[in-house]
């Protein structure tokens, strides 16, 4: 009975654990979207967006670098994104952009896929959107100034969240054997 509670305990520890890296937060931030090169034949638009004014978890102002195509022949894209605090920690991955119709402008959908970061973040994964809503006329000349806000929620890695559990569940054998070990020694 005592070696299923140590096991149970084990494992509960193990989920509380993973259970505490979760999180899901709000964001928001503003910056520019410049386009590196004229659309092409096919309408494939090249955009760096960057941030400097972004209001993530934590006492530090975030930056964004985004790197995107977005074609202005069906209002898609997709491209690569880094967030960091310029310190310790980051969130990085891909975002993939739809053109939205935002109330006071034009704008975009963006959906966001985090494969990784570091400090704070490390070994944690996951997906969020937001709603990036330009201040400019898109007659005028670049820069085009933004607003963003968005929601990104975060888990451990898959393979993270296996490998505590595993540990966990190891533990929990090398315990019994070491209590049946001691109970054969007794006799």
């Amino acid at each position: 009975m005592l070696r299923t509670v140590r096991t149970l305990t084990a494992v509960a520890a193990a989920v509380t654990a993973l259970a505490a890296q979760a999180q899901t937060f709000s964001f928001t931030g503003s910056g520019a979207v410049v386009p590196t090169a004229p659309p092409s034949l096919t309408g494939d638009l090249p955009l760096t967006l960057t941030g400097t004014a972004y209001d993530l978890p934590g006492p530090l102002t975030w930056t964004l670098q985004s790197n995107f195509i977005f074609n202005i022949l069906t209002g898609t894209g997709a491209g690569s994104f880094s967030f960091s605090d310029g310190v310790s920690s980051s969130l990085s991955g891909s975002l993939t952009t739809v053109a939205a119709a935002v109330a006071g402008g034009s704008g975009f959908e963006l959906t966001y896929t985090v494969t990784g970061g570091t400090g704070t973040y490390a070994g944690l994964t996951g997906s969020g959107s937001s709603l990036v809503r330009l201040l400019n006329d898109l007659n005028s000349p670049p820069p085009y100034n933004y607003l963003e806000s968005g929601l990104v929620s975060l888990v451990p890695e898959p393979s993270s969240a296996w490998l505590l559990l595993g540990g966990a569940l190891g533990l929990a054998a090398w315990r019994r054997l070491q209590s049946e070990s001691t109970s054969a020694n007794r006799r």
